[in-house]
């Protein structure tokens, strides 16, 4: 489509001439033959060339001083000339089929609209005084008619139903996608906007018939946006689309697998659970959580547990007291969010689940004393604000992943009486706020890490009945903070250290059952807090120090079983609180008197109610 604007009439004056004879020459349609005389009056005048049409449809100039004026043909005749009068109320057209079409013709350029086999004329206004109102100029094979006055109302219509199709998918992208509105709009009603039409438009040769209808502002549907007919069908994928986008589960495939603890978790607090959480509630994926440890480690036979858990009451709620008067089950919230789980004794069976890492709050993991079984997995690592790792008396197995190190914000590590195997991992040593380390009762091999002695507030060290080997680490006398050091029943080799004489703190040290030999040091009896020492069965030599005598609390003091010699010392008999003296089994001699220190501290005056040593034969005691 061409258009040819004209914004007055001195504009279009400039436009209204043709080549004649090769030159440019003024011209003018004329109406018909009952204005024929007026026209050709108006054409003298104004010295302007006129054209006409016969009723072949071959085109003729007529001049100015022609006596014969040939008038427009009638539709019938199925021509296309333009007649036009500013007495008319609008231009009248002819098209090929014979019809004649009517149009206002007071405010509208010239537009081109070409078809095939039919000469053209540009429609213009001229300012020619009593003479034709429009002028027009042919060119060959292409008709002009007026533009419609709705062609820009079209392009105006386009625009607007772009941008409000724009305005409809910006609105449609910041909506939150978990609304507390269980009426909130489903992705299936969204409707499809598209800014590319349907199909190419086309130009059709032939001109139409008809006026083309005028565009609508209005969309020819309005746009849908009610729920979904299954409220519950959006709320199943809103819960879906939560627990995958926070990477509780991998996939939406684990939520349809009924046989699978997710799938019957996802199930239950779709379907079944009272509680209804609505999909964007901040503690769904806790209860979710907890749902699924139900499913997945045995929670119909639980103890305790069993009628309490899936409750329709908040999961902090979840929780009852034992036999020994503790807490299981959630046995600790924080603003509302699980922080302690404590299933001591209750029953549990199968892995530890991955999906706990979901529990954000979560600083306290008990499951001591069940029937757990699997690795330990190394994404244990991830729980960066774990406080407590209680494994103990499960049946776990495999090594220990160094990512335990990465736990650095917990105080106890129990992974006592499985059947963990392998060395104890150096990446321990990075657990820097550990007060507590229990790996007793497992199948360890290797030596203690000296990294160990980085643990600068450890208290605790339970390492005894594994298969470990070599010495004890002299790093260890940085553990200013130990208070209980228990490596019996272990194939520790080489001698006790002196600088056992640094834990100032020391209560407890049993190095029962090893192959330690040399002798005992003389710097316990530095360690004015030790209340016990085991030291049985190992291959020490040498005399008892007398030194072990300012050890003024000490309770227990057995060496037995070794290969120590001398006499018993009478500075024993300074340790008032002691209970227990097992001296049997070594090469002592000599005579603990009745009347001696040693023997004063049995009742009533004193508290010794065990005192064994080699008596009759190397030692002559009174008492024992």
């Amino acid at each position: 489509v061409t258009t040819v604007p004209t914004a007055n009439h001195r504009e279009a004056n400039k436009l209204n001439r043709m080549t004649v004879d090769g030159k440019q020459q003024p011209v003018a349609h004329f109406r018909g033959a009952r204005r024929a005389e007026k026209v050709k009056a108006a054409a003298v005048t104004a010295n302007l060339r006129m054209l006409a049409a016969d009723s072949t449809g071959a085109n003729e100039i007529i001049s100015a001083n022609s006596t014969e004026v040939k008038s427009g043909v009638n539709c019938e005749h199925n021509q296309a000339i333009t007649t036009t009068s500013a007495m008319a109320s609008g231009i009248e057209m002819c098209s090929s089929t014979g019809e004649r079409v009517d149009t206002d013709a007071e405010d509208h350029s010239a537009t081109v609209l070409q078809q095939q086999g039919i000469a053209s004329h540009v429609v213009i206004p001229t300012v020619v005084p009593d003479g034709p109102e429009y002028l027009v100029i042919e060119e060959p094979r292409s008709i002009l008619v007026e533009k419609k006055w709705y062609q820009k109302r079209y392009i105006q219509g386009l625009c607007l139903i772009a941008i409000s199709a724009i305005v409809i998918a910006i609105v449609f992208l910041v909506v939150q996608p978990f609304s507390n509105d269980e009426n909130s709009i489903s992705s299936s009603s969204v409707p499809s906007l598209s800014l590319i039409p349907s199909s190419s438009p086309t130009i059709s040769k032939v001109p139409s018939t008809q006026p083309s209808p005028l565009p609508s502002f209005v969309p020819s549907s309005s746009p849908s946006f009610s729920p979904s007919n299954n409220p519950t069908d959006m709320r199943s994928a809103l819960i879906q689309a939560r627990l995958i986008g926070e990477n509780v589960i991998s996939t939406e495939t684990d939520v349809y697998n009924s046989d699978s603890a997710i799938g019957k978790a996802f199930s239950w607090i779709v379907s079944e659970d009272e509680y209804m959480m609505e999909p964007s509630d901040v503690y769904l994926v806790d209860r979710f959580v907890m749902a699924l440890l139900y499913f997945a480690n045995n929670g119909e036979n639980w103890n305790y547990l069993s009628n309490l858990w899936l409750s329709n009451a908040s999961v902090c709620e979840w929780t009852e007291v034992d036999t020994d008067g503790f807490d299981v089950g959630v046995a600790r919230c924080s603003n509302g969010f699980v922080a302690k789980l404590d299933f001591y004794n209750c029953n549990l069976s199968g892995p530890i689940q991955q999906e706990i890492l979901s529990l954000n709050g979560l600083e306290d993991i008990n499951v001591g004393s069940n029937s757990m079984t699997g690795p330990l997995p190394t994404w244990i690592g991830s729980l960066k604000n774990l406080q407590v790792f209680n494994v103990i008396y499960n049946l776990f197995t495999g090594t220990i992943p160094s990512e335990i190190g990465q736990l650095t914000s917990a105080r106890r590590l129990g992974l006592l009486s499985n059947d963990f195997s392998g060395t104890i991992p150096s990446a321990i040593g990075l657990m820097e706020s550990l007060q507590e380390l229990w790996l007793r009762d497992n199948t360890f091999i290797g030596t203690l890490p000296s990294s160990i002695s980085q643990l600068s507030s450890l208290r605790r060290l339970y390492a005894g009945d594994n298969d470990l080997t070599g010495p004890i680490p002299s790093e260890f006398g940085q553990l200013l903070a130990l208070e209980q050091l228990e490596i019996n029943y272990n194939k520790l080799t080489s001698t006790v250290p002196t600088e056992i004489g640094l834990f100032s703190s020391l209560v407890l040290l049993q190095l029962e059952k090893n192959y330690l030999s040399g002798p005992l040091p003389s710097e316990l009896g530095m360690l004015t807090s030790l209340r016990l020492v085991n030291i049985h069965s190992n291959l020490l030599t040498g005399k008892i120090p007398t030194d072990i005598g300012n050890s003024a609390i000490l309770e227990l003091f057995n060496p037995s079983n070794n290969f120590l010699s001398g006499t018993i010392p009478t500075e024993l008999g300074k340790l008032s609180s002691l209970t227990t003296l097992g001296l049997l089994l070594n090469d002592l001699t000599g005579r603990v008197p009745l009347d001696g220190p040693i023997c004063a501290l049995r009742p009533p005056t004193g508290r010794l109610t065990q005192f064994y040593t080699d008596s009759p034969f190397e030692v002559q005691c009174e008492c024992c």
